[in-house]
C-alpha cells in the first residue's frame, strides 16, 4: 500500500493567487475571497482538531499528529493574516511573509500526514503478525 500524497492543493492556490495579485492579473476582490474562503476552512478545521478526544489508549503517536496537524493548520491561519495585510498596505513584504508561513503550515500538514500513515501501518502490521498467529 502506498503512502498518500503530498498534500498540496492549498498551497498551490495560495501561491497562484500570491503570484496572480502581485502581478496586477488577480483582482483585490477576489483575493480578499480566496483568503477568507482558506481562512472560513481552516478556522472550521481547528475547531475540529480542538474538538477531537483522543482516547488514553491510542498512544502518543496520535497525539504528536494532533499537535502537529494543529500547528500547520495554525501557521496557515498565520499566514492568511499576511495575506489581509496585504490587502490593507499593498506591502508585498506581507505577501512574501504570508506565502513562507503557508509553506510552513503546508510542510507540517503533511509532516502530520505521513506520521498518520506510520502509525497506520504500524498498527496494521501489528494486526496481521496477530492473525497469522492466531491462524487466521
Amino acid at each position: 500500500m502506498q503512502a498518500p500524497p503530498k498534500l498540496t492543493a492549498h498551497l498551490v492556490r495560495v501561491e497562484q493567487s500570491v503570484r496572480d495579485v502581485s502581478l496586477g492579473q488577480m483582482a483585490i476582490e477576489d483575493f480578499v475571497a480566496m483568503v477568507d474562503e482558506l481562512d472560513a476552512l481552516f478556522q472550521q478545521k481547528l475547531s475540529e482538531v480542538e474538538g477531537m478526544e483522543v482516547p488514553a489508549d491510542c498512544g502518543e503517536e496520535i497525539n504528536a499528529e494532533m499537535e502537529v496537524g494543529r500547528r500547520g493548520i495554525e501557521w496557515y491561519l498565520v499566514a492568511l493574516q499576511d495575506l489581509r495585510e496585504y490587502v490593507n498596505e499593498r506591502s508585498l513584504s506581507s505577501l512574501q511573509a504570508g506565502l513562507e508561513k503557508a509553506r510552513m503550515g503546508n510542510d507540517l500538514l503533511n509532516e502530520a500526514l505521513q506520521m498518520n500513515w506510520a502509525t497506520y501501518q504500524f498498527y496494521r502490521q501489528a494486526a496481521e503478525e496477530y492473525l497469522a498467529q492466531q491462524g487466521l
